[in-house]
């Protein structure tokens, strides 16, 4: 992209600014949990509209996805950008998914302004369920990225960062059988599942304790690393009068 193209572009949206910055504002006031982010895909979907671009709804076989693309002036390379608008429960956009969504919304009513100069193709993907559910790789399951050269998003973040390395989150549920005695006369004969739960977690932590690097970025000119492992008991005991038989965790 010449600078002239990309001065261009950026003029489009300064001059978009005031309704981006509602649209955004917008989505952070109504908070929506995966695969129910309906006012979200709607006011993004109707934005694109009345900017004259079309607007697939429903995309991809997921009720609150879409999306909108449009060609240059011949083939080229096809450019997906990503657009986040779920929420995380009881605290809403705390991850910023509002500037994800405006920031791609942006981007893309942007580069549809010099769609006359350039070859390739823009597609932007509203993406729902990246908190939990797997929004993405479902419609990639269903083709939403089938012929894509590259697929871009931003992140906002308190610092500046040229990458972002990161792990990925693996949920599982264990279940935990012991066998009931009687606490004070056959203690001997109990197996207490809440003990064999608590052990369990305890070594997960030893064991995600050595590993050299979860998650580790540079800032600042400094490494800062952070190592989390997140577990919760499910069904609590509530009686000590003899050991809890069956005890699960996830984490």
């Amino acid at each position: 992209m010449t600078a002239e193209l990309k001065q261009i572009v950026a003029s489009r949206i300064d001059a978009l600014a005031d309704e981006l910055i509602t649209v955004s504002h917008d989505i952070h006031a109504h908070p929506e949990l995966a695969f129910n982010e309906h006012h979200a895909s709607e006011l993004l979907c109707n934005a694109l509209t009345s900017a004259g671009l079309a607007v697939k709804r429903s995309a991809y076989g997921l009720e609150t996805a879409f999306e909108s693309e449009f060609n240059g002036t011949g083939a080229g390379p096809r450019v997906a950008l990503l657009a986040e608008y779920d929420a995380l429960p009881g605290i809403g956009h705390a991850c910023g998914h509002n500037l994800i969504a405006t920031s791609a919304l942006g981007a893309t009513l942007g580069l549809a302004a010099i769609r006359d100069h350039f070859r390739g193709t823009v597609r932007l993907l509203g993406t729902p369920a990246e908190e939990k559910g797997g929004g993405k790789e479902l419609m990639a399951r269903a083709g939403a990225f089938d012929g894509v050269d590259a697929a871009m998003m931003i992140h906002p973040s308190g610092i500046n960062l040229t990458t972002m390395p990161c792990i990925c989150v693996a949920e599982v549920r264990v279940e935990y059988h012991g066998r009931a005695a009687h606490a004070s006369a056959m203690p001997h004969r109990g197996i207490n599942a809440l003990e064999a739960c608590c052990s369990h977690i305890r070594r997960s932590r030893i064991c995600a304790s050595t590993f050299r690097r979860l998650n580790a970025f540079t800032a600042s000119s400094r490494m800062v690393a952070s190592r989390r492992t997140s577990f919760r008991i499910l069904r609590p005991a509530t009686s000590t009068f003899a050991p809890p038989t069956s005890r699960t965790w996830r984490g």
